[in-house]
């Protein structure tokens, strides 16, 4: 059960969105994070705590960075690269529904240069 909600960068004059948790990004990783992945815990309702934990437990070595986002307690937003979303994404929805969870993929707005008048 992957559910994913791409949000678009606002034109000019308009804000760039938040994350669907409301919650700023909890892990920053080197490099620029390009995406923010949100748990949408209100999806799995009471059995989010259980796909969760299964979820964690299957979790590789190379996408340890991710633990925050599948925390059964407190599960919380991480920011990552385009790559390692996309890895992430894969593998969650290449396992067993029971083992799956939901989270939002949502795109940084790119910094734009200021011009001084």
């Amino acid at each position: 059960m992957l559910t994913l909600r791409l949000a678009h960068p606002g034109g000019r004059g308009r804000p760039a969105p938040t994350p669907i948790s409301g919650r700023a990004p909890s892990v920053s990783l080197t490099g620029a994070p390009s995406h923010v992945l949100s748990p949408l815990t209100e999806d799995l309702g009471a059995s989010w705590p259980a796909h969760a934990y299964r979820c964690r437990q299957e979790l590789p070595a190379e996408l340890a960075w991710a633990a925050p986002l599948f925390d059964p307690a407190q599960p919380k937003a991480v920011s990552c690269s385009h790559d390692q979303a996309r890895q992430l994404i894969v593998w969650n929805n290449h396992l067993p529904t029971y083992r799956q969870t939901s989270f939002s993929c949502e795109r940084l707005s790119p910094s734009r240069p200021t011009t001084g008048r």
